[in-house]
């Protein structure tokens, strides 16, 4: 989701929100894949202002929350265990982090229609993300299919992360 209030009009500055879902899949590393919510404040200086074309650069902020858990215990990573009516399922790394952080953003604006526009934007920004990774086991009563989670272990996660990056959207 993107909202931004000079699509392609000659002022000099615009506000941009940018809302987005990830879906990362990791390899080679502690953590599994893990799915996120991000979002950006921008304030763009318009540096060319054409009624088609707005190209536009500014500083940006952004919050970014990231987990690995939504209670579903079908990964290959998992395994499970029955004793009785109880089942035990062991999901490991199921993240939990915050993020925040500032940078510079620049985009252009290509106004190709009354109700349509292309925009690209590049970026680069730095970063805190901070929170836990733990192993969880789900309990499930195969009698009464009621459940309950354990954390059987639980570890922070502190980073410092600066990343470069490419938008298109319509």
């Amino acid at each position: 989701f993107i909202f931004d209030t000079t699509l392609a009009k000659d002022k000099l500055l615009n506000y941009r929100l940018t809302v987005g879902f990830e879906n990362s899949e990791r390899n080679n590393s502690t953590l599994n894949g893990f799915k996120g919510l991000n979002m950006s404040h921008t304030l763009g200086f318009g540096l060319i202002r054409k009624e088609k074309l707005r190209i536009w650069a500014g500083p940006e902020i952004f919050f970014s929350y990231y987990s690995s858990f939504d209670g579903d215990t079908t990964a290959d990573t998992s395994s499970s265990l029955t004793v009785g009516n109880v089942t035990g399922t062991f999901t490991p790394d199921n993240v939990s982090i915050f993020g925040y952080g500032v940078g510079l953003k620049a985009g252009v604006n290509l106004n190709i229609g009354s109700h349509i526009t292309l925009s690209a934007t590049t970026g680069f920004r730095t970063g805190k993300y901070s929170g836990e990774i733990k192993d969880v086991v789900k309990l499930t009563n195969t009698t009464t299919n009621l459940s309950t989670f354990i954390t059987t272990s639980a570890q922070t996660y502190e980073s410092d992360a600066t990343r470069f990056y490419v938008n298109l959207s319509a």
